[in-house]
C-alpha cells in the first residue's frame, strides 16, 4: 500500500507538471484536473493493490515459513507413521507450529477402524477437535462422493452447496486425506487471521502435500491394526492351549488325591503312604490357585495384550 500511495504521489507530481506546461494561471481547469486525477488515482490504486497481491503471494513474500523445509518434514515425519496416535500430532504439529493454520477438526473413516462408532450412517468419525453436527457431516459425505475431491480446498473455492456446510460447521479450509483416489479422512482448517483470500496460495500447497502422505498413513495404521488383531487371535489360541496342557497332568494328580482320601482310614496304608494322605489339602489348595491363575492368565490375554 505504501508503494502504491508513492506512486500516485509521484505520478501526480509529473502530471502537475504537465498541466502546469499546458495550462497556465487557468483556475477552472485546475479545478478539472483535480477532479479527473482524483478519479483516475483511486482507479489506479485499486489496480496496482491487487497487483502486487498477486505478485508477492506467486513469489512468496510475506509467507512466514520455509517452504522447502517444511515439504520435507512432510515427507520424513508422516509416511513412516503405523500408530494413529502419533500420526494426528505430527499433522498437528505442522499444520499449527510450521506453517501457522489452526486445526478445527481430524476426522477418519469408519471401515478403517480406528475408532468405533454406533452409527451405520455415519462413514466419518472424530478423532480430535470439535465436533461435527451430524446433518452436517451426512451432507459432506455425499459431496465428497458426488465430487471426489483430489486436493485441498477452501471457502471461495467450492460450489454454494458445500459452502454451505462448511458455514455451518464453522471451518474455512478443507484437506482431504486421499489413498488411491479414495478419501479415508479429512481436516478442517480456520482461515488465517485478516487474510481475505483465507490462506496463502503455497498453504494450498502445503496442504495438498499432507493430504497425500497422510493418506499413505492412514493405510499403515489400518494394516498395523489388523495385524495386532491378528497377533491377538494368535496369542488368545496359544494361551488356551497352554492352559489345556497345564490342566491335564493337574487334573491327574487331583484325582489321585482324591482317590487317596477314600482310602485314608485303611489302617494297613503304609505310613508314608499316610503321610502322603495327610496332606491332601495342600494339594487341593495349590491345585485350585493353579487353575485360577490359568483362567486369569486367559483372561488377561483376552482384555489387554502387550506387544
Amino acid at each position: 500500500k505504501a508503494l502504491c500511495f508513492a506512486t500516485i504521489f509521484f505520478s501526480y507530481l509529473i502530471s502537475k507538471k504537465i498541466y502546469d506546461l499546458i495550462f497556465i494561471n487557468d483556475h477552472y481547469a485546475y479545478i478539472i484536473f483535480n477532479m479527473l486525477y482524483i478519479m483516475f488515482s483511486i482507479q489506479l490504486y485499486q489496480s496496482l493493490v491487487q497487483k502486487l497481491k498477486v505478485v508477492t503471494e506467486k513469489m512468496a513474500l510475506g509467507i512466514p515459513y520455509n517452504k522447502l523445509e517444511i515439504r520435507n518434514n512432510i515427507g520424513k515425519h508422516i509416511l513412516d507413521i503405523v500408530e494413529i496416535d502419533q500420526l494426528s500430532k505430527q499433522i498437528k504439529n505442522i499444520i499449527e507450529k510450521q506453517i501457522g493454520v489452526k486445526t478445527i477438526s481430524f476426522y477418519v473413516a469408519s471401515e478403517l477402524g480406528i475408532k468405533e462408532h454406533n452409527d451405520p450412517n455415519i462413514k466419518f468419525v472424530k478423532y480430535y477437535g470439535q465436533d461435527i453436527e451430524r446433518k452436517y457431516i451426512i451432507e459432506m459425505q455425499r459431496s465428497i462422493q458426488d465430487e471426489k475431491f483430489s486436493l485441498s480446498t477452501k471457502f471461495n473455492e467450492v460450489d454454494y452447496k458445500f459452502r454451505k456446510i462448511m458455514g455451518g460447521a464453522d471451518f474455512q479450509g478443507l484437506v482431504p486425506f486421499l489413498y488411491n483416489n479414495k478419501v479415508v479422512g479429512f481436516l478442517t482448517l480456520q482461515s488465517r487471521p485478516k487474510k481475505r483470500n483465507y490462506f496463502y496460495y503455497e498453504d494450498m500447497e502445503l496442504f495438498d502435500e499432507v493430504s497425500n502422505k497422510t493418506g499413505f498413513a492412514l493405510e499403515r495404521v489400518r494394516l498395523h491394526l489388523q495385524f495386532m488383531e491378528e497377533k491377538e487371535l494368535a496369542l488368545i489360541s496359544l494361551a488356551g492351549s497352554i492352559a489345556h496342557e497345564l490342566r491335564n497332568p493337574l487334573g491327574a494328580i487331583k484325582l489321585t488325591t482324591d482317590n487317596l482320601t477314600s482310602i485314608k482310614e485303611n489302617s494297613r496304608c503304609d505310613e508314608n503312604v499316610k503321610e502322603v494322605i495327610n496332606k491332601d489339602s495342600e494339594f487341593k489348595e495349590t491345585i485350585n490357585n493353579s487353575d485360577i491363575k490359568i483362567n486369569n492368565f486367559k483372561n488377561q490375554i483376552n482384555k489387554t495384550i502387550d506387544l
